[in-house]
């Protein structure tokens, strides 16, 4: 976390968590790193609307996050057609209100090929 720095003695951070095993591994290690620092971590998992199962996978995600004592909080998006790079921009543009709503000026991502 060194070089993503400079953060403050109690460090507010946010992560994005799809519930795949990069951004939950990427979320069980930043809540470690927080913790240590009397911080705090929000993870953020979006609901894309994109396919029928995403609502349900986004409560499994919260209800895992939940079970780790992880905050967490849903961000719904609706109307969104199936073009990945609009979906992508949608999904960042979420990501950033919700960061700037809670005063968090980092977000973490996670992603594996």
């Amino acid at each position: 976390m060194r070089p993503l720095g400079p953060f403050g003695p109690a460090p507010r951070l946010a992560v994005a968590v799809s519930g795949g095993a990069d951004s939950m591994a990427l979320a069980l290690l930043a809540e470690h790193w927080v913790r240590a620092r009397r911080g705090a971590l929000l993870a953020l998992v979006v609901d894309h609307g994109l396919r029928a199962a995403s609502g349900a996978e986004a409560t499994l995600t919260l209800q895992r996050l939940a079970a780790l004592g992880i905050a967490a909080r849903c961000l719904t998006l609706a109307g969104l057609r199936p073009a990945a790079a609009a979906a992508r921009r949608a999904r960042y543009a979420a990501l950033e209100a919700a960061c700037g709503e809670a005063g968090i000026v980092h977000l973490l991502l996670g992603h594996h090929a």
